[in-house]
């Protein structure tokens, strides 16, 4: 299952650690080895092994973060998980839709499936890294699933469509791979322009949130190559420096 290789599981400030443990027997069930946790519940790792027997292997690879900019910075598409939509991002798509594409790009980079709090979810700075949402399908009326239930389900999802991406039927179009640059890459970029338009005066103490998450979902849905990057980085570059040279 060398596609799994570039998939990393995340989660972000997990309360509980049986949670943590129920992700990682999840992970050995569907073949996935790399666990990455944001600032989660202080906790003993070598309990981890009562909640996923033999998963010994799985822990000692457990990487911890302080924030999950740091935490994807090398990865290249983020997918965030969700239980609805949110304003001003795309609509989100279920696993079995989203999964031929996403074992694609995983022949491009890393791929990151982000999954929230138990108690409400991924913030939205949060899923301001995202690239694409996801969301599981449940009955309206109790949506509510366990965060091991929910990396179980999409887990599976990745099981059943892996064996294809081997055996492409003849004349069948592959998903495009688009070639994407790591997160650490494009924020480096959004923050120049954040700069850049703070010295205008254009950011305020009111707004300074909402344009710093505006002007990354932008660049991440714009998917810039290298000279996108270098001309998104040279207009900055121009516009701060004839800020500057105002009297």
């Amino acid at each position: 299952m060398h596609t799994f290789d570039n998939i990393c599981i995340i989660l972000y400030e997990p309360q509980d650690i049986a949670n943590i443990g129920g992700v990682l027997r999840v992970m050995m069930n569907f073949g996935l080895s790399h666990l990455r946790l944001v600032r989660p519940v202080p906790h003993d790792s070598t309990l981890l092994e009562h909640f996923a027997h033999r998963s010994a292997a799985l822990v000692a690879g457990i990487r911890h973060y302080e924030t999950l900019l740091s935490a994807i910075a090398d990865t290249s598409l983020v997918i965030g998980t969700t239980a609805r939509a949110r304003r001003g991002y795309l609509p989100p798509q279920t696993p079995r839709d989203l999964v031929p594409a996403l074992l694609a790009e995983t022949k491009a980079g890393r791929v990151v499936l982000l999954f929230g709090r138990e108690d409400f979810g991924l913030p939205d700075e949060a899923l301001s890294y995202c690239h694409r949402l996801l969301t599981i399908p449940t009955n309206s009326l109790y949506s509510s699933l366990n965060l091991a239930q929910a990396v179980a389900l999409v887990s599976y999802e990745l099981w059943m469509a892996q064996p294809a991406q081997a055996d492409t039927p003849a004349g069948a179009v592959p998903h495009p791979v688009p070639a994407r640059f790591p997160i650490g890459e494009v924020e480096a970029a959004v923050q120049l322009w954040f700069n850049t338009l703070q010295s205008a005066n254009f950011v305020t103490e009111d707004n300074a949130e909402v344009i710093h998450k505006r002007l990354r979902q932008l660049l991440l849905r714009a998917n810039p190559d290298h000279k996108d990057l270098r001309l998104v980085r040279a207009l900055a570059y121009l516009v701060l420096r004839s800020t500057r040279r105002r009297p």
